[in-house]
């Protein structure tokens, strides 16, 4: 298992991060980036961080929460 999708994705200052119907949006000084994710995908958004979890402990699961932290 990859250490990297292990760790919480931490946002920097000035920056705000929301989760609604599978897409997280992601607001900083520089503009707004929004993205779809999987519903295989848990999203938590707490403490100025962003935390992804398998939702199952499916091998597809698994495969696409390691992807998400590598793009």
């Amino acid at each position: 298992m990859s250490r990297i999708a292990k760790k919480p994705i931490v946002l920097p200052p000035k920056t705000e991060a929301s989760y609604a119907t599978g897409f997280v949006t992601v607001k900083g000084p520089l503009g707004e980036l929004k993205r779809y994710f999987r519903s295989q995908i848990d999203i938590k958004i707490a403490d100025g961080a962003i935390t992804l979890t398998p939702a199952s402990k499916s091998l597809e699961a698994k495969a696409l929460w390691v992807r998400m932290h590598l793009i």
